[in-house]
């Protein structure tokens, strides 16, 4: 058993090294396409500005521009709002599943420690669950996005 957790670490520690490589790619890909597409909604502001001062002048040009700009802002927290309460239900509902699975895990507990074999046996069991778990967070997640 305790010659298991040296190859454990090593692999849990390869995937986060990779992991961690990944999402510092990914978050400087974001960024930078984050700053091009604020440049260009700033240019889309100023051209929209111009094109609209030139039919009902500067001053009314603008305030005409931010009142879009108010609503746009409130779809998009009302949007966000009801996405975040979804994602809640689900996460509660999510939670109750696996406090029940862990009242079930803890109530065969006592079985398990009676014999060593069992219990190395549920050991690797989890383990393994608990590996796959991690393993597909993402394509669970993105399943439960389309429903």
């Amino acid at each position: 058993m305790y010659r298991l957790i040296p190859l454990l670490t090593s692999v849990l520690s390869t995937d986060v090294s990779r992991a961690v490589r990944r999402a510092k790619r990914n978050a400087f890909v974001y960024a930078l396409a984050g700053l091009l597409l604020v440049t260009a909604y700033v240019s889309a502001l100023v051209g929209g500005g111009l094109y609209l001062a030139a039919s009902v002048g500067a001053v009314n040009a603008a305030f005409l521009i931010a009142a879009v700009q108010v609503a746009v802002a409130a779809l998009l927290i009302a949007v966000f709002a009801v996405i975040d309460r979804i994602e809640r239900r689900r996460a509660q509902r999510h939670d109750r599943g696996r406090a029940l699975a862990t009242a079930a895990a803890v109530s065969a507990l006592p079985t398990l420690m009676k014999s060593k074999g069992a219990l190395t046996f549920s050991l690797i069991g989890g383990l393994a669950l608990l590996a796959v778990l991690r393993s597909g967070g993402q394509e669970t997640n993105a399943k439960l996005k389309k429903e």
